[in-house]
């Protein structure tokens, strides 16, 4: 049988998994970002637009500036919509 083994994160290697760390106690909309932010960015890695570590400058920038209060689904929609067009629009 194999062996299951787990190690400690590698956060420079993988610097959304400590920016998703760092948001996960937050009671606001940044999760939605981040995850908004994350979508339309590799979407437009896929498409050659932008480069792979592109993909984290974007999602740290939205993230940074979109983040906000999320008392309703309609804010947390509303987010969703702002950081893709946003992301985009870098």
């Amino acid at each position: 049988t194999k062996a299951l083994t787990f190690e400690e994160p590698d956060i420079e290697a993988f610097p959304c998994l400590g920016l998703a760390m760092e948001l996960a106690t937050r009671r606001d909309s940044s999760h939605a970002v981040m995850n908004a932010a994350n979508e339309a960015a590799v979407d437009m890695f896929l498409k050659g637009q932008i480069g792979f570590n592109a993909i984290y400058d974007r999602v740290a920038i939205a993230v940074d500036r979109l983040s906000g209060p999320a008392d309703s689904l309609e804010d947390i929609l509303e987010a969703d919509r702002q950081t893709r067009e946003f992301v985009r629009n870098l």
